[in-house]
């Protein structure tokens, strides 16, 4: 017990200091107050709390399911890695795009490198995903992947309308529709490798493991 609480103590310090150099990082570039890195940005514009409280929404979404999702991958009993290369990318992937729809990485690209251009996270997220589902194929077949066509065809729509800046408003709720199909996906995929039991596309369980083993090399 002992050992476990110091463990789990240092891992807390740790964290901390992520937190620490974050802030001194954010200071010494910008110039920014601490205070301000802490604060809500609605409390520090004096904007209602609700604004943007669907966009918050939807990156809670996404970073929820990607963190259960790796922490399902990192637990199983069963080690293949074509099923942790589809799943530990795709919850890799979920959190990244959680946190960039939070702190909207890509239209701040230049802050990382001048060089740096929106279009360029889109080009790694895609790359995340084509390595995850070609390389994990045998486990992204058994899992109910028509959640994840709606998912992306709806983000894909969204994506033009904002390259574009065609009906402003309808790429927002194309978005939350995308989300809310990759969160169900992304959990899906979670259940089942916890559980051992593939979801089929039709919405039944397998009564096998993560992915059949027939689908295995």
């Amino acid at each position: 017990m002992l050992a476990r609480t110091a463990t789990w103590s240092l891992i807390s310090l740790g964290i901390c200091g992520v937190f620490l150099a974050v802030a001194l990082y954010l200071h010494h570039r910008t110039g920014v107050e601490y205070s301000l890195l802490y604060r809500d940005a609605n409390a520090i514009a004096d904007n209602p709390f609700y604004y943007g409280a669907l966009e918050s929404m939807t990156a809670s979404l996404l970073i929820a399911s990607g963190a259960i999702l790796l922490f399902a991958v990192s637990t199983r009993t069963e080690h293949d890695n074509v099923t942790a290369l589809f799943a530990g990318g795709l919850g890799l992937l979920t959190v990244l795009l959680g946190l960039d729809d939070l702190f909207m990485f890509h239209e701040n690209a230049w802050f990382f490198y001048w060089r740096l251009q929106e279009m360029h996270f889109y080009i790694l997220y895609a790359t995340i995903l084509l390595v995850s589902v070609i390389g994990g194929w045998r486990a992204f077949r058994s899992s109910p992947w028509p959640l994840l066509v709606v998912a992306l065809v709806m983000l894909a729509i969204a994506a033009v309308g904002d390259q574009f800046g065609i009906g402003l408003w309808r790429e927002d709720y194309l978005e939350i529709i995308g989300f809310s199909f990759w969160f169900c996906y992304v959990v899906a995929t979670a259940t089942a490798l916890t559980r051992h039991r593939a979801p089929t596309a039709q919405g039944r369980t397998a009564a096998t493991t993560f992915p059949p083993r027939e689908y295995r090399p």
